[in-house]
């Protein structure tokens, strides 16, 4: 009878300690889950600004991993791309639609701060990546 007791008693102190330490990894999970959802739902904004001299022509395409899609217009000119918190890459790849002139991209709120690139060649391709 004695070894019965033990073996329920032992045997009930695992079931415990099972059953605790699954609530405590559920609670962790949902917690955790839950930060993660807000993280997830927050997203990186960064500012295209396309420069250089005044009414240059250019078209091109800008975009982040989620797709992209195409801008044209003249100097100067901003545009917002909108991307994932976590990872994203954010590139934008505009050409010039003249000879003369300077055109000039500025990538403003890039994990490494603003990245800028130009060109003065004619009909020249600026590409920026952050």
């Amino acid at each position: 009878m004695r070894f019965v007791g033990i073996l329920f008693g032992v045997a009930g102190a695992i079931i415990l300690a099972v059953v605790l330490l699954v609530v405590a990894i559920a609670y962790m999970l949902t917690e955790s889950g839950e930060d993660l959802e807000e993280e997830f739902a927050k997203r990186k904004i960064v500012t295209v600004l396309v420069s250089g001299d005044e009414g240059i022509r250019f078209s091109g395409s800008i975009g982040t991993i989620d797709g992209s899609r195409s801008v044209q217009g003249t100097t100067p000119q901003k545009f917002t791309l909108t991307g994932s918190a976590f990872f994203d890459v954010f590139t934008v790849i505009i050409q010039k639609d003249v000879a003369q002139g300077r055109l000039a991209i500025t990538l403003r709120g890039c994990d490494e701060g603003n990245k800028t690139e130009s060109t003065v060649a004619s009909f020249g391709l600026v590409s920026v990546i952050c």
